[in-house]
């Protein structure tokens, strides 16, 4: 892995990992936005979007 990636130190980027991994039923996440197009500002927000397995009961918890 390169220093940074979309703009983040490797630091950044293995907690942001590490939370997603705490969630067993997230399948895919993707960072979009600024980031991932690569025309972030600093202090620019990280964009992430999650696809989840179905769960029933989830809905009332939205």
């Amino acid at each position: 892995m390169a220093d940074k990636c979309f703009g983040l130190t490797r630091s950044d980027m293995a907690y942001i990992v590490s939370v997603i991994q705490e969630f067993p039923e997230i399948k895919k996440a993707a960072i979009f936005g600024s980031r991932a197009k690569g025309n972030y500002k600093p202090g620019s927000d990280v964009d992430i979007a999650a696809e989840r397995t179905y769960r029933p009961g989830w809905e009332n918890n939205l």
